[in-house]
């Protein structure tokens, strides 16, 4: 016997949804015109910039109190920590290897070009 599938919640009719559930579009569109401004007006672009990082920043801690998943977000913040200084220690593994072949080749070992330059994609 199948089991019945639980209700889905309706989400409110449009007339009773607050503004600020449009607002991240909005938004979207004052940060792509400000930022389009830095190539029509950059005096203009460099008033409104901060503005609307700061406007941004407000909204934005204005909204934190009212998330419903911090217990998610704070299990899962030491796993994500995890993960970026594992990236940290990939990149500074990699930096340590370029600089050692680098080293162990010379420094004028890329500059230097023989033949028709395109030696290496044959692998000659």
């Amino acid at each position: 016997m199948p089991r019945p599938k639980a209700e889905r919640p309706v989400p409110p009719p449009a007339s009773r949804r607050s503004l600020a559930a449009g607002g991240l579009g909005l938004a979207a569109a004052a940060y792509v015109g400000v930022d389009y401004l830095s190539r029509a007006s950059p005096s203009l672009h460099g008033r409104l910039q901060p503005a609307i990082w700061a406007a941004l920043a407000l909204a934005t801690a204005a909204r934190a109190p009212f998330y419903r998943r911090w217990d998610a977000e704070i299990r899962a913040a030491p796993w994500f920590l995890a993960a970026m200084l594992l990236m940290l220690a990939a990149l500074l593994c990699e930096a340590i290897s370029v600089r050692f072949v680098s080293s162990v080749l010379g420094l004028r070992w890329h500059r230097k070009r023989t033949g028709d330059g395109y030696q290496w994609e044959y692998g000659f």
